[in-house]
């Protein structure tokens, strides 16, 4: 019978038997084997009955007279001494019988009884408990409970025990009778009280059982966070936190060391622990660049010192290398594809001070043809290995060229190559790549053209028109028999029979011309047909315009199958009796020119002569003519058509011999018969006679260039438009001058008049000029010059262009120049605010920037599944201005279908800082997506859809709000690889759209900042606005030239630094305003420096300014002077009722949280109109703002008022007033 303590037990007995048996109670003691009889005490009660109504039943059987008895053992309140067997026997009083007995086995159910013997500590923070069950309360154990109270950091009253986990009783390691259960991580030097309990599953909890124990002091434990700060090719500055527990003895310095890569201490330092502070910091210097270190540390207390730290590896950034050895540059002039091609070699660096990873190679070329400079240009080239042997380039042509290397390591560029002769070369000269697109042919126009005798047409194009009536008047054999007889050396030359060509001035940018020819084809006439069987010659049919058009397509279309390749002959061969009744169609030369004698407007048929009398030009010329000749006669008898008159490169023979083979000459020979009238004497070689009248004729301009070697290279422009000449009727003249030879004469003296009266009012201008340059013009720099157009301008309005008007889009390509030639002289910085002043005065042509060449080198994400568009994103890298060791990524604000590309791109090119330039949201327009997500937002950003190979998650871990910028620290981790970045995010407030800041400290202190977090091997800083070209190329020009006046230069070039910026990326430094600003910047930079001042240096400074003496009295005076600025107030008139609107915007736009009026309310011109809400709870709604009064409290002096502002669909400011 089971049974919980200080419970009623009864244990009950039935004997059968007659008589009534004799029944004792006795207690079986299994240790002893003894009995104990049991006698009624008043707990223990013992108590006999009779049961009648059983034995009544018995007495039935006359042959069983036995009876029934009861015997009843109860114990009123159990206790433990209770437990064990009890026997009821009962005894025949005759003793006729053996004893009868019957067992009762009594359990007491009660707690468990527990006892902690001792406590011991192992593995110093560890605590083994041993303890001893005492009683189990006759049932299983079910649970240990355990409790822990610490007494160091709480009293003993009011400290709290906490409950600890426990294994099972079955796993609980039980040892010479002691059970034991461990506690780890305690903390040394603590004092710690025990207390133990069992529970069993019917009764409950023990008692518990205490005891204390204190954990003794050791040294201090392991630094594990250490991390590296910065780096250079010389120090290494690492930092690191303090472990958390001092391990109960007080940290009182720390230990460090640093060793080289053969593992050599080569620093051994103690540094004091002075101040408690978590973070520490140690900077090494005087290191080797590109060299391996590790460095270790530990804690040491009175006790003694803790372990090290794991070995953290550091290399030292690579220092800047040596420059190359033995620059050797070489030029070769390709023939075949006429173009100069150059090979460079080079050595490796003596000194490369970490490991090259690649060469720059810059090309420096300008092209100056007598005395005459055209351009200066630089290539650039990257070798992207350790590569010295050989590398080929494409050269401009007619440039003198030096190259210099650098080599590359991950500090950037070395120092350059030194300019020897082996590094410099120059370019051959070739012909121009294209001709100018104003050439053009027009016919002379004459009076003659209105009289009733002569016939005219008004088509000027080639189109196939055929004029019947008009007879051709012979030319060729007229003037033969002429020059035969003596009658006229010249015919007198009519202006139907000529033509005019326009030709612009075409550069000679790519070399010397040695000759200018005109080439004139003579169309066939559409007025005859023949059949010639000749491809050369044209037949002319019933289909004229199909056939003309043929010959447009091939012969005179740029890209027509024989562009060029016209034969080449002479006037007389062209207009030859031989063919003129035929339609053969043939080019000549018609006038040669030199470079100097070149006009703009020539007459074609005019008789006059002009030659560039150069004998190895006269030569080749007569060498492609008798070519053509030859070819043409062999093409007849074999039946081959060809046009070839080889204008391919060729190389002159200045001894003046054929350049043709020996056989041709031979061949020439044999068909003497066939140039019976074509023989080529230098007079008719170059030939301009009148033209044919009622014909077609096209003209090309032709330019030949000596390359080296003796190359002759030859260009021809396409040909123009073709022009027919005015059609004529024969006339028989009755007089030696004709009505129309008067009028004639009169309209060639009109245009004589009309030609000397604007040459006399081009010479009054010229001297107007001058005389306003010399009374206008300030002391300006060299070489500045007024723009033709600006003088124009100003002599005739007698004033300035309009200052509002922003030239900065609308300079044409001279003016470009001008400025550019002007503007790109560096500037002294001690004479910058002079200058500054200067520029700033003439502000309407000398604050320009002009039209910049643009090689953009464009950010390439990697694709997204092979998807086309899918690694495009508008950024672009950018080189920090004029240092090449500072990049820049320029880019594109984010849109809300960009921000996943955004950050793709930042992880991607490994970036850890932002520099933001725009508002999220500006003048009611969204500018910019916020691209990160709130500091108290739970949920970060994810792109699980646009990052298919990377899943990656951005949250803001981190925000400080500072004046004018605030800084955030983003988390960037990829889930798939677990890995985790710190992105820093620098967000500038105060610069709007198309603007500049408002005063440039603001943007001073701010690129500081920026500055402080940056290093070189943490890959580009990525700057971007809302467009990313006008705020964000004023910060990289600003921030370049700053580290540019940092290095020690004397001189700054804010031109060549905005235009170096533009050529990587288009509109960088967008407006007018925002290229002032650079200006502005540098300027202040230069005057006043870094003027920002730590908070605890302030008390120092002002002493340090107050003992200056200076003769405005001491220099907080002459501070105040010079620089006199307060960012903290906005100083406004009061708003009046067309001015509310604006009045509300700007509260709403620069954030404004306190607005302070001094003025008194009411009407009049003195007082101030009501410009908020009439009543509390009322509303004011404006055009882009809605104010709301919220309160309102009157004070004896003053009342102040409550608003809500709310930029409409934006948010909500409160302002009290």
């Amino acid at each position: 019978i089971s049974q919980e303590i200080d419970s009623t037990v009864q244990l009950i007995c039935h004997v059968l038997g007659y008589p009534k048996p004799l029944i004792v109670w006795q207690r079986y003691d299994p240790n002893t084997l003894i009995t104990t009889d049991i006698e009624s005490d008043g707990r223990v009660e013992i108590e006999h009955q009779f049961l009648p109504e059983s034995s009544h039943d018995l007495m039935e059987n006359q042959m069983n007279p036995l009876k029934l008895f009861q015997s009843i053992l109860r114990f009123e309140t159990l206790r433990r001494s209770d437990n064990g067997t009890y026997v009821c026997r009962a005894i025949d009083i005759h003793r006729l019988e053996k004893p009868k007995t019957q067992d009762f086995q009594v359990i007491v159910l009660e707690v468990p009884e527990i006892h902690i013997e001792k406590i011991e500590i192992v593995n110093k923070t560890s605590a083994v408990i041993a303890f001893v069950v005492d009683f189990d309360g006759n049932l299983p154990i079910e649970q240990y409970i355990l409790e822990l109270r610490n007494y160091t950091n709480d009293d003993d009253e009011n400290s709290t025990w906490f409950r600890l986990d426990t294994p099972s009783p079955e796993s609980i390691w039980t040892e010479h009778n002691y059970s034991t259960i461990k506690v780890d991580d305690l903390v040394h030097a603590a004092t710690y009280g025990f207390r133990l309990a069992a529970t069993n599953q019917i009764v409950g909890q023990s008692e518990w059982s205490m005891m204390n124990i204190t954990v003794p002091a050791d040294v201090p434990s392991q630094i594990n966070n250490v991390h590296l700060l910065s780096k250079s090719n010389e120090t290494l500055l690492f930092g690191w936190r303090r472990p958390l527990h001092d391990n109960g003895a007080a940290i009182i310095q720390f230990h460090q060391i640093l060793k080289d890569d053969h593992d050599v201490i080569i620093w051994n330092q103690t540094i004091n622990n002075t101040q408690s502070r978590n973070k520490h910091m140690s900077l090494f210097s005087n290191l080797q660049p590109g060299t391996h270190y590790s460095f270790q540390i530990r804690a040491c207390s009175h006790i003694g010192c803790g372990d090290w730290s794991s070995i953290f590896e550091v290399i030292t950034s690579d220092g800047h290398s040596d420059p190359p050895r033995n620059i050797h540059i070489e030029c070769f002039f390709d023939v075949k594809l006429t173009q100069t091609n150059a090979t460079i070699t080079w050595e490796e660096p003596s000194n490369p001070r970490g490991l090259i990873i690649g060469y720059n190679i810059s090309l420096r070329g300008h092209t100056t043809q007598s005395q005459r400079f055209f351009e200066s240009f630089e290539q650039s080239y990257q070798v992207t290995d350790n590569q010295t042997l050989l590398y080929r380039a494409v050269l401009k042509p007619n440039s003198n060229y030096t190259v210099r290397i650098c080599a590359i390591n991950k500090s950037g560029c070395g120092q350059l190559s030194p300019l020897t002769s082996s590094s410099m070369c120059q370019s051959s000269p070739t012909v121009p790549s294209e001709f100018p697109s104003g050439i053009r042919l027009e016919r002379v126009r004459t009076s003659s053209s209105s009289s009733p005798l002569s016939i005219s047409t008004s088509n000027s194009h080639y189109s196939g028109l055929t004029d019947k009536d008009t007879v051709h008047q012979p030319l060729i054999g007229q003037q033969h028999q002429h020059h035969n007889h003596h009658h006229h050396h010249h015919q007198q030359l009519q202006p139907e029979r000529q033509l005019k060509l326009y030709v612009p001035r075409i550069s000679e940018r790519n070399g010397p011309f040695r000759c200018i020819r005109i080439i004139v084809i003579r169309l066939p006439s559409p007025s005859l047909s023949s059949n010639i069987s000749s491809p050369l010659s044209f037949d002319i049919n019933n289909n004229n315009t199909e056939q003309q058009r043929d010959i447009l397509s091939k012969y005179l279309n740029p890209d027509g199958p024989y562009r060029n390749q016209i034969p080449l002959s002479t006037y007389r061969m062209v207009h030859s009796k031989h063919v003129l009744n035929s339609e053969t169609f043939g080019a000549y030369i018609a006038k040669e020119f030199t470079p100097e004698s070149f006009p703009s407007e020539i007459i074609l048929g005019d008789g006059k002569i002009s030659r560039c009398y150069d004998d190895a030009l006269e030569y080749d010329l007569k060498s492609r003519i008798k070519h053509y000749q030859h070819q043409l006669k062999q093409n007849e008898l074999i039946g081959v058509a060809s046009s070839d008159d080889n204008r391919s490169p060729r190389r002159i023979n200045y001894e003046l011999k054929s350049t043709r083979s020996p056989n041709f000459s031979q061949e020439n020979n044999r068909n003497e018969s066939y140039d019976e009238v074509f023989e080529l004497d230098d007079e008719h070689l170059v030939e301009d006679r009148e033209l044919f009248p009622n014909t077609y004729y096209s003209a090309a301009i032709e330019v030949s260039v000596m390359a080296v070697n003796h190359t002759l290279l030859v260009e021809q422009s396409p040909w123009t438009e073709p022009v027919r000449t005015e059609p004529i009727l024969t006339i028989i003249p009755h007089s030696n001058h004709s009505f129309s030879e008067t009028t004639t004469g009169i309209i060639y003296g009109t245009f004589c008049g009309l030609l000397l009266i604007m040459m006399l009012f081009f010479s009054v201008l010229c001297f107007l000029k001058r005389k306003a340059t010399e009374a206008t013009t300030p002391v300006l720099l060299d070489d500045e010059r007024i723009g033709l157009s600006n003088f124009l301008r100003r002599t005739l309005t007698g004033q300035k262009h309009n200052k509002d008007q922003t030239l900065f889009y609308q300079l044409n390509f001279n003016s470009t120049q001008a400025i550019r030639k002007w503007a790109s002289k560096p500037i002294p910085i001690q004479n910058l605010v002079a200058v500054f002043q200067q520029r700033r005065t003439n502000s309407d042509f000398l604050f320009q920037a002009g039209k910049f060449l643009a090689l953009i080198l464009g950010v390439v994400l990697q694709k997204i599944d092979d998807v086309e568009g899918s690694d495009y994103i508008n950024a672009d890298f950018v080189n920090g201005g004029l240092k090449q060791d500072k990049r820049f990524i320029c880019a594109q604000g984010p849109t809300q279908k960009t921000v996943p590309d955004f950050w793709r791109m930042i992880y991607e090119q490994h970036c850890c800082i932002i520099v933001m330039l725009t508002g999220i949201e500006e003048q009611g327009r969204i500018k910019c997506a916020q691209y990160w997500n709130n500091e108290d937002d739970e949920q970060p950003l994810s792109f699980p859809d646009a990052f298919p190979a990377n899943h990656l998650i951005v949250s803001t871990i981190f925000r400080r709000e500072y004046s004018d910028y605030v800084i955030r620290r983003f988390s960037l981790k990829n889930t798939k690889t677990d890995e985790c970045r710190d992105i820093l995010h620098f967000h500038f407030v105060a610069w709007k759209d198309f603007l500049a800041p408002d005063q440039p400290s603001w943007l001073l202190r701010f690129i500081k900042r920026v500055n402080e977090h940056y290093c070189t091997d943490r890959g580009p800083i990525v700057v971007h606005c809302s467009a990313g070209v006008g705020r964000t190329g004023t910060f990289i020009a600003i921030d370049s030239l700053i580290s540019r006046i940092d290095d020690g230069a004397q001189e700054i070039n804010v031109f060549e630094c905005v235009s170096s910026l533009r050529y990587q990326r288009n509109f960088l430094v967008q407006s007018l305003r925002q290229y002032i600003f650079v200006y502005r910047a540098i300027m202040e930079y230069v005057e006043f420096g870094d003027t920002e001042i730590e908070a605890g240096h302030v008390r120092d400074h002002y002493k340090q300014l107050k003992e200056q003496k200076t003769d405005s009295g001491n220099g907080v005076f002459t501070e105040f002077e010079g620089y006199d600025h307060t960012l903290s107030f906005i100083v406004a008139q009061d708003p009046l009722e067309h001015t509310v609107n604006e009045f509300w915007w700007m509260i709403a736009e620069h954030a404004v949280t306190t607005l302070v009026m001094l003025a008194e309310l009411g009407d009049g011109q003195n007082k101030c109109h009501q410009y908020w809400p009439a009543s509390v709870d009322a509303t004011f709604d404006c055009d882009f703002v809605k104010v709301k009064s919220i309160e309102e409290e009157m004070f004896q002096y003053y009342v102040k008022r409550v608003f809500h502002v709310t930029k409409k669909k934006v948010r909500m400011l409160f302002i009290p007033f």
